[in-house]
């Protein structure tokens, strides 16, 4: 019987546990080292990379909310991207030169897929008991 209560306890303590992830992804890219017409980019054209994002293969994209490191990889929470919604996401990136402001066209399509248990949107376990 003792044992029996120790179980019992212990699914209820279980069962209580909510456990939430972080659609947290890691980013690499290979930046730019020309520019459309051939040239070098210069030391001094500091670049910055923009993540877009959205759940439609091919766009329409959405700007992330937070430029990605200049130095890959980058971590990012897409937690504002997926807003516990499970599915397929699409990305591509942009690279804005510092020293003309002008920004490339977008990168590849690359795609992450998050599912329920990845933020946490799978039930609790069924408390068991004997009347």
């Amino acid at each position: 019987m003792k044992r029996f209560a120790q179980i019992v306890i212990a699914t209820i303590l279980l069962g209580s546990l909510t456990v939430t992830a972080d659609p947290f992804k890691t980013w690499n890219w290979d930046g730019p080292t020309e520019y459309e017409n051939n040239m070098p980019i210069p030391v001094e054209d500091t670049l910055s990379f923009n993540l877009l994002c959205g759940a439609t293969e091919g766009g329409p994209y959405t700007m992330y909310e937070a430029l990605m490191q200049p130095i890959p990889p980058s971590i990012e929470d897409m937690e504002s991207l997926v807003q516990n919604t499970p599915g397929t996401y699409y990305c591509v990136a942009t690279a804005t030169s510092s020293l003309h402001g002008s920004t490339s066209v977008h990168s590849n399509e690359v795609n992450f897929t998050v599912l329920p248990t990845d933020i946490g949107l799978t039930p609790k376990s069924p408390v068991l008991f004997f009347r």
